[in-house]
């Protein structure tokens, strides 16, 4: 990659719930504010652009997950 990328976080209605927008050698922090429907917390992450090596690999590729940590409320 070599412009920006942004990591879109949304509830499992697809409502925003947070994103990060940054520079593709970059290390970024994400914060995500947890909304429980049903007693269960969906996260799901949208990243924008994301790539197709080609070759025959058909893999999306975007962003990089390093760690997940949870902090109670």
């Amino acid at each position: 990659f070599t412009d920006e990328q942004t990591v879109l976080a949304t509830d499992a209605d697809g409502n925003a719930l947070s994103s990060v927008t940054f520079n593709p050698r970059d290390t970024v922090k994400l914060r995500v504010p947890l909304r429980p429907q049903n007693d269960v917390c969906t996260v799901h992450f949208r990243i924008s652009p994301t790539v197709v090596p080609g070759g025959g690999d058909l893999r999306e590729l975007g962003a990089r997950f390093l760690a997940f940590d949870y902090e109670r409320p």
